[in-house]
């Protein structure tokens, strides 16, 4: 992680220039207090993200009108969305309003 890789390199060059990180020095609390509103700022950006998604998906798949054998997009699309167990309505022919599976990463634990 990017974070973790700043926080150790600096870390280990205040060692190197004799200074310790013992739990309650100026320097690790100043650390800590970045750490945790960087934690705040992602954990904003996906609260925005959440509020952002789209609540539906239009799936346009054409009717196949210029296939050869006929149609065979549609059916594979909509065999796709029953199969994963998406929530859909077939407004035409050739086109699917499908509402999109929202996915919640795992969060790290708080400090």
């Amino acid at each position: 992680m990017y974070i973790e890789s700043e926080m150790n390199s600096a870390s280990q060059a205040d060692v190197r220039r004799g200074l310790s990180l013992v739990p309650g020095n100026a320097h690790e609390v100043g650390e800590t207090s970045n750490l945790r509103a960087h934690q705040d700022a992602l954990k904003q950006r996906h609260t925005e993200s959440l509020i952002a998604a789209p609540r539906e998906l239009l799936v346009v798949t054409g009717v196949g009108v210029h296939s050869q054998g006929g149609p065979t997009l549609p059916f594979a699309v909509k065999n796709f969305l029953l199969t994963e167990g998406y929530q859909f309505i077939q407004n035409t022919p050739g086109s699917f309003s499908v509402r999109p599976k929202l996915r919640l990463p795992v969060c790290e634990t708080e400090l």
